[in-house]
């Protein structure tokens, strides 16, 4: 049997208490939350940080008439889709019925057509605008003992995407070359800058699989201040002391 006792053998874990709860229990217990809350709930839970005026119907063109799906309904519905990996459209449109009911208005069906059009609406200028908001209002909180040494920790990393198999996106991002052709899914590479402290997202670039990550550093240039710690890849770090230079006080780190 499990042994809960944290400081002596023999007593009661009732007695002695639970041991504190990790920093990833707690933040898995609170995505568990995002999860089932109703859109009405995720509204009110991001109402902080997201600006919400930029939610509001466009003067004219996409989400300019007043529909069920719009501009605001059509993003938090999406947004539940980004906190719960595989959730289907269909999930979305529930979640939707939900919230019309609640709020006395009219009741879409349950085909999820008309969704994926709304969704398909969101543009990028529109989500990028967001992204940076949440950003510098996430960086805001950093405290002061989160950083190291009074120093600003900037995270440099970069990954592979598989994309659906199209002629435009095999035209863009061609699948790795050890791939036999007809075989494979066009694959894009990823690479972001993070903030170690509040693991907000500065900045990502989106580029070709066989393009290397050193060539991609100039990229973060603006996100990188006099006295930052800039962290990437072991193959990235040299690269990345020829840019910075100028700046001074800047210092450089690597990973395996």
């Amino acid at each position: 049997m499990q042994k809960l006792e944290r400081f002596l053998p023999g007593f009661n874990h009732v007695l002695c208490g639970k041991p504190p709860k990790t920093a990833f229990t707690q933040y898995r217990e609170k995505l568990l939350k995002l999860r089932q809350s109703t859109l009405s709930e995720l509204s009110s839970i991001f109402e902080g940080l997201i600006p919400l005026d930029k939610l509001s119907p466009n003067a004219r063109g996409a989400h300019s008439r007043t529909r069920v799906y719009s501009r605001s309904v059509s993003f938090f519905g999406f947004l539940h889709q980004v906190l719960s990996p595989g959730m289907p459209c269909r999930e979305v449109v529930r979640k939707v019925q939900s919230f019309c009911s609640e709020k006395n208005l009219p009741m879409p069906d349950s085909d999820n057509a008309a969704y994926c059009r709304a969704r398909g609406k969101l543009d990028d200028e529109l989500l990028d605008t967001i992204h940076t908001h949440i950003s510098e209002k996430v960086q805001q909180r950093v405290m002061q003992n989160q950083r190291w040494k009074d120093r600003d920790v900037k995270v440099i990393d970069g990954t592979g995407i598989t994309l659906p198999d199209t002629v435009e996106n095999q035209k863009e991002f061609p699948q790795p070359s050890r791939q036999l052709p007809g075989c494979g899914f066009p694959v894009m590479k990823v690479v972001a800058c993070f903030c170690l402290a509040s693991g907000a997202l500065l900045k990502w670039v989106e580029t070709e699989l066989k393009r290397h990550e050193s060539r991609i550093m100039v990229k973060f240039i603006e996100h990188f201040r006099p006295g930052d710690v800039v962290l990437p890849e072991r193959m990235g770090c040299g690269s990345l002391g020829k840019l910075t230079c100028d700046y001074d006080a800047t210092y450089c780190a690597y990973s395996n």
